[in-house]
């Protein structure tokens, strides 16, 4: 008999959508499949959302390897650049 190793994980009433978007999910594919396909995505550092560390380090050597004007309009630079507060306090503390 093949033993099969077993986790449970639990949803918070805030985490609907996630329910919702599985429940939507298993109509179409295996979810203990999707689930160790994402973890294999992240344990090879292949991700399927934007990285922001990797963001700022491709920054932060732009800003080293040529001339970068940053606008005195502060305003401005908040339009062009949409960021999370995350990234932002990263690309602050590479400063």
């Amino acid at each position: 008999m093949i033993e099969r190793n077993k986790i449970t994980i639990s949803f918070l009433p805030s985490d609907s959508d996630i329910w919702n978007f599985l429940q939507n999910k298993k109509e179409t594919c295996n979810i203990s499949e999707y689930i160790r396909n994402l973890i294999r995505q992240d344990k090879n550092n292949c991700p399927s959302f934007i990285d922001e560390e990797k963001i700022a380090g491709k920054i932060l050597q732009a800003l080293q390897n040529s001339q970068f004007i940053i606008p005195k309009n502060e305003q401005k630079a908040k339009e062009n650049f949409p960021l999370s507060d995350e990234a932002k306090n990263t690309i602050f503390n590479l400063f």
